[in-house]
């Protein structure tokens, strides 16, 4: 926990596009935050509402907006052990804590702040609660189960998937033991359906809340942000999703050659073919793949979403199987450290690339790139930004600014001195086709004095 704290506490990089959007909600009052994520978002509440009182309590600086997502994602490393010892055992458990403290794909959500941390925590959970309940048959286990599950789909819809699928199999498991007639499973099936009409009864409220926004926005609701259409499950979004998921974020070169080792990948599947890795493992592969699989099936009819974050709640699962794989392929003792040692060095490189390297495809320097735009600048002279939605951005950063969205409409020389375009998220063709125009037009009637680019961000100063 103490090395997952330390890692999460080192933050690299600004507020990107969506967590100022948070931020910016969370300065509503509560009705009104209710009210505008009914009329123009696509979460549940849970995160936001936390946000508003970190926000009230501690001020909106980055650091202060992202701590609830940090202590989630502190907390997430002995969830993950409290999972692997329950399942497997205490080095099981030890190995998965290991992953889960230097993660990339987890340390990179930890320090965002948004509700994503906040769905594999509570999922990772449900999952705990499950185990614990068809173990023992305890209230308090099935009353774990139910709460982390109601937990998660507060934070996110798609949270819905994993506990429909962990309700699934331990209603299936229940059933196969009534079937062989295992003594108390009618008391533990009674005990189910009783927290299954608790977590009914937590969800009617978000029931309300998704019929207003469906209506509002559609199924996709809200900006879409850094997504770009999306290709829906091919070969290649597959692997790309399953190296993010492992290795994290890394510029586009790294990103492209990472799915070319998938052979690797198919290799380590077929080695541990056979090695006896017992019911508990399957049980918790299906935990894994099926919202997966159900994401998959989703994003037939929306290609954008079959993305990581989306399926954010399987990624503390599989890193729990592979602490499986690795501490338990091998009966040598010394395979069992080493592997798994082999396995977190690997993570810690691909993390420190992910964190430090200004190249990454995710990364926005946002606080970076506005800093150096309000080093020049006149009382004057006008910030012209693209997308409009990153007004949010410039609120947050550089509230003083004089800016407006990039338009038809450019101001003469005698309304500005200076012009500064900000453009973001350009690998998208309908934003990069806006700031191209405008910027050529710019060229035109005046001179340009620089073009500088940050991760994600590029500015254009003309005369």
């Amino acid at each position: 926990m103490a090395v997952g704290a330390l890692l999460r506490l080192a933050v690299t990089r600004g507020l990107w596009l969506d967590e100022t959007i948070s931020v910016e909600q969370a300065q509503l009052a509560p009705d009104e935050l209710v009210q505008d994520l009914a009329a123009g978002d696509r979460h549940p509440p849970l995160h936001h509402l936390v946000l508003w009182a970190t926000v009230r309590a501690f001020g909106d600086g980055d650091l202060a907006v992202r701590a609830p997502s940090i202590l989630a994602g502190v907390l997430l490393v002995p969830a993950m052990y409290a999972l692997a010892a329950e399942l497997h055992d205490r080095r099981t458990g030890l190995v998965a804590a290991l992953f889960g403290a230097v993660a990339p794909l987890l340390v990179w959500y930890s320090q965002e702040a948004r509700g994503y941390v906040f769905v594999a925590l509570f999922g990772t959970v449900a999952v705990l609660g499950a185990a614990r309940a068809l173990r023992t048959g305890a209230w308090r286990d099935w009353l774990l189960f139910t709460g982390a599950s109601g937990l998660a789909v507060w934070t996110h819809w798609f949270a819905l998937v994993l506990v429909a699928a962990t309700y699934a199999l331990v209603l299936g498991t229940l059933l196969a033991r009534l079937a062989r007639r295992r003594p108390g499973t009618p008391a533990m099936l009674a005990r189910l359906g009783a927290t299954g009409l608790l977590l009914a009864a937590l969800l009617v409220p978000l029931g309300l809340l998704a019929a207003a926004q469906i209506e509002a926005t559609g199924t996709g609701g809200g900006f879409a942000g850094a997504d770009s259409g999306g290709e829906g499950v091919t070969f290649y979004t597959v692997i790309s999703n399953v190296s993010w998921a492992l290795l994290g974020f890394h510029s586009e070169r790294v990103t492209d050659l990472l799915p070319a080792v998938w052979p690797l990948l198919l290799l380590v599947g077929v080695l541990t073919l056979g090695r006896g890795l017992g019911r508990p493992t399957a049980l918790l592969a299906w935990c894994t793949l099926a919202p997966v699989a159900v994401v998959g099936a989703l994003s037939v009819t929306n290609p954008s979403l079959f993305e990581i974050r989306y399926f954010i709640a399987v990624v503390p699962l599989a890193f729990v199987l592979l602490a499986r794989v690795t501490s338990g392929w091998t009966h040598s003792t010394l395979g069992r450290v080493l592997l798994p040692a082999a396995f977190a060095a690997v993570l810690v490189v691909a993390l420190a690339d992910q964190q430090l390297n200004r190249a990454n495809e995710r990364r926005y320097d946002n606080r970076e790139a506005l800093a150096r735009v309000q080093a020049g600048l006149g009382p004057r002279d006008v910030v012209l930004y693209a997308p409009p939605e990153l007004r949010s951005v410039l609120e947050h950063y550089a509230p003083r600014l004089r800016a407006r969205p990039l338009g038809e409409a450019l101001p003469s020389r005698r309304q500005a001195p200076q012009v500064v375009v900000v453009g973001s998220f350009l690998d998208q063709e309908r934003y990069r086709r806006v700031v191209d125009r405008q910027v050529g037009r710019l060229d035109f009637e005046r001179r340009r004095v620089s073009r500088e680019s940050f991760s994600g961000v590029t500015v254009w100063r003309f005369r």
